[in-house]
């Protein structure tokens, strides 16, 4: 059924639907029912995060339509990409549609809890310091007091990074060496905020690993399924070809703007001046691929300040 999918016939129907929600709908699943396809046939971690992404989008439009039916079934899908996947791992084994909606709607909740925790937070500094006439001494306390709420922030994404790390080891089993994941951007700045994107790099420590680095990339297509199931990530962020083809020449291949997806915890976008996560930048016309999944030394030769200022601090 899958492979007499029309993509050209689905890109279509979602031009022609704008940006009805409803109309979307369909076309988003038929799209990801193809890269579902696809994914298992290539066992290629980016087919099932665009499946996913797809699938997760189709659910925020089923929800806003109010389709108990069709969420269902969107639901399963998502499941079942998520299944899949595993089932292409070495020790692939089933998992229980329970354990996955359970792991899903846990992860929610955490994410939910800790934003009210920190609104809370907030509320409160608020209430302290509500007046105009401040005193220097009061702003400096205003100041410290919310740059402890943005360490809270920050403590609340190694949390949910190293939470996600973990369940991603329980499948894949042990790493082929140590390993760190480093904070980029604003979480490693202390200035996230809780809907932030993620952008994170991992350092390996035995640079002669060789082929199993792939441990590496294959943990990090898992962690981007568990962050796009939290059912944030928009579209344009997966750089799905026939939606937003960064690598085209042709403005018209960079055509789908999705305002319906909630925007919040997602990985950074994988657009070619982006892509600040451990897969890196995909090849581009000008420039080789270049993944953030490194030694330390390996990594610091990315520090090179004349490549930075020419490359405006862009992958």
């Amino acid at each position: 059924m899958d492979e007499d999918i029309d993509v050209l016939v689905i890109v279509e129907q979602l031009r022609t639907a704008g940006t009805d929600a409803l109309k979307q709908l369909p076309a988003l699943v038929k799209l990801g029912e193809w890269y579902l396809h696809k994914a298992k046939v290539t066992a290629n971690g980016a087919d099932f995060t665009k499946a996913d992404a797809l699938f997760n989008a189709a659910l925020v439009r089923s929800r806003l339509a109010g389709l108990e039916i069709s969420e269902n079934e969107i639901l399963r899908r998502i499941i079942e990409t998520y299944r899949d996947f595993l089932l292409t791992l070495e020790n692939g084994a089933e998992v229980s549609i329970d354990e996955i909606r359970h792991e899903i709607h846990s992860h929610k909740e955490f994410v939910s809890k800790e934003r009210k925790i920190l609104k809370g937070h907030l509320d409160k500094i608020d209430d302290c310091f509500n007046t105009t006439d401040r005193t220097e001494d009061e702003y400096k306390v205003h100041a410290d007091k919310v740059h402890d709420v943005f360490r809270d922030i920050q403590d609340m994404y190694i949390r949910l990074v190293t939470m996600f790390a973990k369940e991603c080891e329980s499948r894949l089993g042990q790493p082929p060496c140590d390993y760190a994941i480093i904070a980029l951007g604003s979480v490693a700045r202390m200035e996230a905020t809780p809907f932030s994107d993620l952008e994170f790099a991992i350092l390996y420590s035995d640079p002669a690993i060789g082929d199993k680095i792939s441990y590496f990339r294959v943990l990090s297509h898992f962690l981007h399924l568990k962050v796009i199931n939290l059912g944030e990530t928009i579209l344009p962020a997966l750089a799905i070809e026939q939606l937003n083809d960064f690598q085209s020449s042709d403005p018209e291949g960079i055509w789908f703007y999705d305002s319906v997806t909630p925007r919040g915890i997602s990985f950074d976008g994988a657009m070619p001046w982006a892509s600040k996560t451990p897969l890196g930048r995909m090849a581009t016309k000008n420039k080789p691929a270049l993944e953030l999944i490194r030694t330390p030394e390996q990594m610091a030769e990315l520090q090179d300040e004349e490549i930075a200022v020419k490359e405006g601090y862009h992958l």
